[in-house]
């Protein structure tokens, strides 16, 4: 049984023995939603904001730091790491 059919599993004996109500349910879907949702607007206001740049010296400087940041896994994994897992 995979760890989904068991999860499913406990929360229909919660759900039939009334410790848990659907709406529970609901309630923490939205909120793991709602803060994913706060992360990926946050990464796509930072990304509008470095990209953007017009001028020749600030896009250098951009491409310095993108080329050291992106060499580095911590780097990497901290930043796509909290909205892609799970």
């Amino acid at each position: 049984m995979s760890n989904s059919e068991k999860l499913l599993k406990t929360l229909s004996n919660l759900i039939e023995n009334g410790i848990l109500t659907s709406k529970d349910i609901q309630n923490v879907y939205f909120k793991e939603r709602l803060k994913r949702a706060k992360i990926v607007r946050k990464r796509s206001n930072l990304n509008f904001f470095v990209f953007h740049f017009s001028s020749p010296v600030m896009q250098i400087i951009r491409n310095f730091f993108m080329r050291f940041l992106v060499k580095r896994k911590s780097f990497i994994s901290s930043y796509l790491g909290s909205v892609y897992k799970n």
